[in-house]
């Protein structure tokens, strides 16, 4: 039985790691993007740096609650 646990426990880790990677890859490419777009080169650095940042907040979140954000920040 305690091998199943370990087992659980590291596919969660993994899991966990694969979401936060996920989430951060997504919301540097899109903040380094729109500072491409709006701001050059230098727009592109800064926002992608702090699209990692805000990445890494984002992803201590549940799918759910992510989900409920970006919802709610559509309807802006």
């Amino acid at each position: 039985m305690t091998q199943d646990k370990r087992v659980l426990r590291r596919l969660l880790f993994a899991v966990r790691i694969v979401w936060t990677l996920l989430v951060v890859a997504v919301v540097t490419q899109m903040a380094a993007q729109y500072g491409w777009e709006h701001h050059g080169l230098v727009g592109a650095l800064a926002l992608g740096f702090a699209g990692i940042v805000v990445g890494a907040v984002l992803s201590l979140l549940s799918p759910n609650g992510l989900g409920m954000i970006l919802d709610a920040l559509s309807a802006l």
